[in-house]
């Protein structure tokens, strides 16, 4: 297995360190250790992740997907503002061992919890029919 640091924005009054690309990835590359990226992270501190993923492409072993909109993290798949296909585009070849999908499977205005298991499994499957595409464009 792989160790991984996370890009992980400070949150609920606690610092975390290393959140810009820059540094996590001169930290990680000193210490031998992979990085994951969170998409939705870095939207919330104003971070290009494609930009990020092409700096950090030789460091990241995993991904948690995510689309970000108007403020809102975990947005579901393609929803959002986030260019996903670049992020994976940026990562292409690279050591990525896992792609996480991290997403509300509800679009805007839908309460999930309310939702029908079957919905959620169908909204899932799309999700990751879009991933798969990406991966291989």
């Amino acid at each position: 297995g792989a160790l991984t640091l996370e890009n992980t924005p400070p949150f609920d009054g606690y610092a975390v360190p290393l959140t810009m690309p820059d540094e996590l990835g001169a930290f990680c590359a000193a210490h031998d250790v992979g990085v994951t990226l969170d998409t939705t992270h870095y939207a919330q501190m104003d971070v290009d992740a494609v930009a990020a993923a092409d700096l950090l492409r030789e460091r990241v072993r995993s991904v948690h997907l995510s689309d970000y909109r108007g403020g809102r993290p975990h947005v579901y798949i393609g929803e959002g503002a986030l260019d996903l296909p670049g992020v994976l585009g940026a990562l292409n070849g690279a050591d990525v061992r896992v792609v996480t999908l991290e997403c509300s499977v509800g679009l805007p205005g839908e309460d999930v919890r309310t939702m029908a298991a079957g919905r959620m499994v169908e909204r899932l499957r799309t999700a990751g029919e879009r991933v798969q595409s990406w991966l291989h464009a």
